[in-house]
């Protein structure tokens, strides 16, 4: 298709790109880092990911020795790899980087939007290994970070009611689950979650109105 060929011609062209900056500089310098970086993207949305791998390791080392690792090329370049080794399943090394990440905003500080994002990013990736007793506090620490009524709130609170949901504590899940529902009662998969931990509750009469309302929205979301 049409997005095929656009990567191909992209691969192509970053190709050309890394043979210009042999020529003309070294495998040291910034540039190559980036145009490395890129690569690596390009082979990742092709599913090429041995190769995404490998030249995403390379280009963040390249950038780290050329720019140091408090630099915004550096930042992209981590977030690239975190995101291959967590698609890859390896999810380890997806959490060193994403821990890695974190560390760059020392210097920015730990109040902003885009640092509650890669706590979030973290906390997915604790829950995607299920370790939940991880994954609770990063949680806690973004709803201490967002206001109150911000839109994120819901995903966050649906996140917490799931992980309790797992550790076998359908109270506080169920708590959760609430919370999120009023931030954005119009999410299907937030009254799924819910309808189960009552279910868990044996709370039978709010199991059938959270299902039937699950079933209202995917019906709706589906049309």
């Amino acid at each position: 298709g049409s997005e095929m060929c656009i990567r191909d011609r992209a691969e192509k062209t970053l190709k050309e790109s890394l043979a210009i900056i042999e020529e003309t500089e070294d495998k040291t310098h910034l540039d190559y880092g980036t145009t490395l970086s890129s690569l690596s993207i390009v082979y990742k949305k092709k599913g090429s990911y041995k190769q995404a791998t490998t030249i995403a390791e390379a280009a963040l080392k390249t950038i780290k020795d050329a720019a140091g690792n408090k630099s915004s090329e550096y930042a992209s370049a981590v977030t690239n790899l975190t995101q291959i080794y967590s698609e890859t399943g390896e999810y380890d090394k997806a959490i060193e980087m994403q821990k890695e990440a974190l560390t760059l905003y020392d210097s920015i500080g730990r109040k902003s939007i885009n640092y509650a994002g890669a706590l979030f990013a973290l906390s997915n990736l604790y829950h995607n290994v299920e370790e939940y007793q991880k994954e609770i506090p990063i949680l806690n620490e973004i709803q201490g970070i967002l206001s109150e009524t911000h839109s994120a709130q819901a995903a966050v609170n649906n996140n917490l009611g799931q992980a309790y949901d797992r550790m076998g504590d359908y109270e506080k899940a169920l708590y959760y689950l609430s919370k999120a529902l009023q931030i954005d009662e119009d999410n299907s998969l937030y009254w799924r979650t819910y309808a189960k931990i009552n279910l868990q509750l044996n709370f039978y009469e709010e199991t059938v109105k959270a299902f039937h309302k699950c079933c209202l929205l995917y019906t709706s979301d589906a049309a």
